[in-house]
Parts: C-alpha cells; sequence; structure tokens
C-alpha cells in the first residue's frame, strides 16, 4: 500500500533554552549524615559516577506554559476536584484530619488523594490541548489524551554542570533523625545545601492538529452529552460525524481552534516560571528552535542541538545530522493519487509547505547557535536545501511561521 500524506499534520520542533544557576526544577530534600535540608536537583548520574546531567522535567515545563497562558493570554483555569479514599471509600478531602499519627500515614493518605480538572475542552482550552483523566464509576472515565505533548529539557552531553550552594536556616538536629517538635526543645541554625545546574538544555514539542478542538461523544468518549448538548446550544460546534457505537466525534468552530493553536505556540515563544526564583531568577524562555509541519507524529527534530564549548553561544546545531535527516524524509513518497497537493496546500515529503514562501523547515537565526553562519552557509550551497528551509530573526518568528501553515491547513479542511 502507498503512503498516504494528508492524514495527520503536526507542528513540531527542537527547542534549546538556558539554566543560569537557578533550580528550577528540584525532586525534594535528601538526608546526609545530621543534615536534613539537601535539596535536589533533577538529574541523571552514570553507575560509574562517571557522567551526569541535570533535566527540568515535562510537567515542570507544561505547568510553566500553563502559567503564561494564563496570565498573559486569558486562558480560564479548569475548575480542579480534589478527591480522597480511605480505604474503599471515597471522602471529602477536608475530612481527612492532620497531623496524623506518624510520617507514614499522611503518606498513604497523600497517595490515596487524587485531583483533575472539569474535563470540559469546550469551553476550556487547557483541557482541550493538555488533556485529561476523570475517573467516573458508573459513566465509565473519560480520558483525552494531550494534543500538545513534550519532553523533558535535558542539559547538552557534557556541559551540564550542578553545584552545591550552602546557605543557613532556621532547623533542628535530634540524635541525627527527623524527631517531632516537642515542648523544651533546643534549636539550632543550621546549614541547608540546595543543587544549583547550569548550562544549556534541550526538549522537543508536538501539536496535533488533528485533535486540537475535536472531540469524542458517547460510551467511551472525552465529553458528555451534556456538555455536547450545551456547546451545541451556544454555537461552538462547527461539525459533526458519527463515532463508536451510537457516539459523535465534534470539531469547535475553526475559529475557536485556530485561536487556540496560536495562543499555546505564541505560548511557547516566551515560557517564564519555575522553582526558587525568588533566590535563583532564571529566563527559561527559548532562545534556539528548529520546527516544522510534518505529517505524522515522529520527533524528526529531536537531537538537533550539541553543546558547542562557548559560554557565550552555547549550543551547535547538528549539521550533518539535519542535513541527511531532511533529505531522509524529503523525498516524495508514492501517495494516494500520485500527487503532493490537495485543497490548495503543497507538501515536500512529510513536510507541510508554508503558503507564501513555500518552505518547509524554520530556524531561528539567533546568536545562542555558535555555528549558525555555517549551517545557513551549507543550506544555501544546496539546491534542495536551499528551497525547503528558511532563517527567521527569532524563536517566536519560527513559531509564528509554523502557526500560519497550520491556518492554512484548517482553513483548507486538512485534515478533516
Amino acid at each position: 500500500m502507498p503512503r498516504k500524506l494528508f492524514v495527520h499534520p503536526f507542528v513540531t520542533g527542537a527547542i534549546a533554552a538556558y539554566v543560569n544557576a537557578s533550580p528550577i526544577n528540584t525532586q525534594g530534600q535528601r538526608r546526609e549524615g545530621l543534615r536534613e535540608n539537601i535539596v535536589e536537583t533533577k538529574k541523571f548520574v552514570a553507575k560509574d559516577g562517571g557522567g551526569l546531567s541535570f533535566y527540568v522535567s515535562g510537567p515542570c515545563i507544561r505547568r510553566m506554559l500553563r502559567e503564561t497562558l494564563y496570565e498573559y493570554y486569558d486562558w480560564e483555569r479548569s475548575p480542579v476536584t480534589v478527591v480522597a479514599k480511605e480505604g474503599q471509600k471515597q471522602i471529602a478531602p477536608e475530612a481527612v484530619e492532620f497531623p496524623l499519627e506518624d510520617e507514614d500515614d499522611e503518606t498513604k493518605v497523600m497517595a490515596a488523594i487524587t485531583a483533575h480538572t472539569e474535563g470540559n475542552p469546550f469551553i476550556y482550552a487547557d483541557d482541550d490541548l493538555f488533556g485529561y483523566f476523570i475517573p467516573q464509576k458508573k459513566e465509565g472515565a473519560r480520558l483525552r489524551r494531550a494534543p500538545f505533548r513534550l519532553n523533558s529539557a535535558r542539559s547538552l552531553p557534557q556541559a551540564g554542570v550542578v553545584f552545591r550552594e550552602q546557605r543557613t536556616m532556621s532547623g533542628h538536629l535530634m540524635d541525627g533523625g527527623r524527631g517531632k517538635r516537642k515542648s523544651g526543645e533546643i534549636f539550632h541554625p543550621i546549614l541547608y545545601e540546595v543543587e544549583v545546574p547550569t548550562g544549556p538544555v534541550s526538549f522537543i514539542f508536538a501539536l496535533s492538529l488533528k485533535n486540537a478542538g475535536v472531540f469524542t461523544c458517547g460510551k467511551g468518549g472525552e465529553v458528555t452529552e451534556e456538555m455536547y448538548k450545551a456547546a451545541k446550544a451556544a454555537g461552538l460546534i462547527e461539525k459533526e460525524t458519527a463515532w463508536g457505537v451510537n457516539g459523535k466525534q465534534v470539531w469547535l468552530t475553526k475559529e475557536e481552534r485556530l485561536q487556540r493553536i496560536r495562543d499555546i505556540l505564541e505560548a511557547l515563544s516566551e515560557l517564564n516560571g519555575g522553582a526558587n526564583q525568588t533566590r535563583h531568577l532564571n529566563d527559561f524562555r527559548p532562545r534556539a528552535i528548529v520546527a516544522a509541519v510534518i505529517d505524522g507524529g515522529q520527533a524528526l527534530l529531536q537531537d538537533s542541538f550539541i553543546p558547542s564549548g562557548d559560554p557565550f553561544k552555547p549550543v551547535n546545531i547538528r549539521l550533518e545530522f539535519l542535513v541527511n535527516r531532511l533529505k531522509q524524509y524529503i523525498k516524495p513518497f508514492p501517495c494516494m493519487g500520485g500527487s503532493a497537493h490537495q485543497n490548495g496546500v503543497s507538501m515536500a515529503g512529510i513536510f507541510y509547505r508554508h503558503p507564501g514562501n513555500g518552505k518547509c523547515v524554520f530556524i531561528a537565526d539567533c546568536d545562542f547557535i555558535h555555528n549558525k553562519d555555517e549551517v545557513r552557509k551549507a543550506v544555501e550551497s544546496d539546491p534542495i536545501l536551499k528551497e525547503i528551509v528558511s532563517f527567521e530573526e527569532d524563536v517566536r518568528e519560527v513559531l509564528e511561521r509554523c502557526c500560519e501553515i497550520a491556518t492554512h491547513l484548517i482553513e483548507q479542511n486538512i485534515p478533516w
């Protein structure tokens, strides 16, 4: 069977950022001897102790992105419901009495407390693009897989540094253990330590244009019948088709779908937030990017960045890797009808072309990239790459070009 095209477009790319002496994502405290307060950063350590790299977790980046959307793009937060269980019995969280008898009891209860959003993607854009899981016994659980996906931002090989910063805080020492505060207990000021990472990091993202603003309703669906009826009465639905057993698949209006896609791509260019910003302020906004709109969910541009060794221009684009990867997937696939054109949309291999300049792959031409001149020279001297690669001023411009392709696809009903 020939490979189909125009099936499942994704906006995808690799992003490089910088963590500048800031523990923006820690994994809690660890004891060492009598010192209780050692706050570790999240990191990978080789078994032989010879290698170390730190990372900023995917959930942490998602939280930064959510907060950016709430604060600067007026996204409304989906209400959160907290549920606690006592054995097999569901109880109200406020009915749990604290403090408990010991730490083990508290750990068990906290593990039994769950939270979920309202799960109404018609109203709340965060439920739409970040997904949700709503546990329900009678109606059955409602699960929406997130159209927007990303991974952890890991420090580039041999470029991440983690050092410990010592500070003083009011704490207590009791026989080398935690113990509990008791009447007459003597407290002493003690040192605590924070692991502070520094270095360039890279992560990948993907946004499904086929699933953004598209929901299933019915048994095992993502939205309830009541939500569907309310959305239809409010004029939020543009189209619906049959789905499953007596179910339906529904599309938000094109205007609303496009607005959500534009918002999240713009917000991605100006991430802000993270832990410990009072003492360790850090700018985590993306500094460099390689992005495209492709047909399929593969992370084709993963591993596009490597460390350069230059402290002021800390990353290089892996030129040989990128050239080979683009040429591999730019080759025409035998597709249905033998053409890479449909409804005014053109493709080069599995890459969607920009409706204006016909380019497919976009690179931020920024000073954060040490070998940017070498990359530009290689692209301009190659007749194939010259036709598909475009250099943009910054990360925002790259994401705007991808957004323009996404807008063209949805306006031309691809996918539909």
